[in-house]
Order: C-alpha cells, then sequence, then structure tokens
C-alpha cells in the first residue's frame, strides 16, 4: 500500500508540475469479479468493492490530458455450488462439493498467488456538476488481467484432500488464472483552477 502512495504522489508531481490547472479526487463501489481458470469458467462472481485516488491535468486550452490513478481492489471469484447427496436409513443430506471444487478449496497454494497484477481498464462515465470546481462520477468500467493471478506448476505426491476418495497421495497439473472485474463507481472530481493575474 505504501508503493500506490509513493507512486501516485510521484504522478502527481509530475502532472501538477506541467499542467496550468489540475483536477483530482476519490472514487469506489462495487465490484464484480471473476476468474477463468485453466481456460474454462467454473467459478461464481465475487462480488467486493473498490476505492480509487485520482489526478489529471485540466488545461483550458488543450483537449488531452495527463492522467494517473491508483487504487484498492479486491479480485478473484466464489464457489458457491455444492451438491447434496443422500445417505444412511434417516436420510441424511449433507453437502458434497464436487471434484474441482475439492482441489480448488485446499490447493491454491499461498506461495503461487500474484500480489501485484496488470491488465487494461475500458469503460466510459459522466459527470455532474455542483458548480464550477466540483462535480459528481459515475463510471463503469471492465477489467481484464493480463498477467496470471495463480501460476502453479505440476505438483506430485499431494495429499488428497477428498473425503470420500481412497487414501493415498495425488498429482496436480499445471493450474493458472487470470482475473476479470467490471466495476460501478461513484466518486467526487475537484478542479483546482490557477488564474494569472497580469
Amino acid at each position: 500500500m505504501r508503493s500506490f502512495f509513493i507512486g501516485l504522489f510521484f504522478c502527481g508531481t509530475a502532472v501538477f508540475g506541467l499542467a496550468q490547472s489540475t483536477a483530482f479526487g476519490i472514487k469506489g463501489g462495487l465490484t464484480a469479479g471473476r476468474q477463468r481458470w485453466d481456460n474454462t469458467f467454473e467459478r461464481d462472481m465475487l462480488l467486493r468493492y473498490h476505492g480509487i485516488a485520482f489526478i489529471e491535468s485540466a488545461s483550458e486550452d488543450s483537449r488531452f490530458a495527463l492522467f494517473a490513478q491508483g487504487g484498492y481492489h479486491i479480485k478473484g471469484s466464489a464457489i458457491r455450488t455444492p451438491r447434496s447427496a443422500v445417505t444412511g436409513s434417516g436420510g441424511t443430506i449433507f453437502d458434497v462439493p464436487n471434484e474441482y471444487d475439492i482441489y480448488t478449496i485446499y490447493y491454491p497454494i499461498p506461495g503461487f498467488v500474484r500480489k501485484l497484477n496488470y491488465g487494461i481498464t475500458m469503460g466510459g462515465g459522466i459527470e455532474i456538476p455542483f458548480d464550477e470546481l466540483v462535480g459528481v462520477l459515475v463510471e463503469f468500467t471492465v477489467n481484464p488481467d493480463f498477467s496470471y493471478q495463480y501460476d502453479q506448476p505440476p505438483l506430485e505426491n499431494i495429499i488428497n484432500p477428498n473425503p470420500w476418495a481412497p487414501r493415498g497421495n495425488i498429482s496436480l497439473p499445471q493450474r493458472r488464472s487470470t482475473n476479470l472485474t467490471f466495476e460501478l463507481s461513484f466518486g467526487f472530481r475537484f478542479l483546482r483552477k490557477v488564474i494569472y493575474i497580469d
């Protein structure tokens, strides 16, 4: 988190130094995340949140602007679809996760999880001005990652976590996952106007 603020400070310094006027603000909101595991979507949406700080140049003489932002985004996926089974003379019902879910629950090994990822952001939004210096933002973005969130090579002699399978060790194939998130953001944009007086 410290590196995020250091990076935002240097970007902000560059923008303030190059532009006559600047805009800055904060935004945040809802995140819906998916993960592609081994070229398949077998997970449910993960519903979480995000927060972003941003800064940009705001010259009245140019249609282009320098822009920098950094934020906290929770990404991933969820499992919400256990199967049920009936057993015993009393007809006891219990949940039985399927084979893919069992290994997903026990074997995302922390050492193969990448903390920082990269990708692109595509989207759009609208700004509703309160007055000349303050506005409200509403944005929707789609954010696919290019880097692997999880990158695990093939593993041998792993303890089988399936309580219904015969005892013994198993082998796990190579497993990789990438993130895709959809974000709905609400925020405030403040304009810092520089006026030169002769």
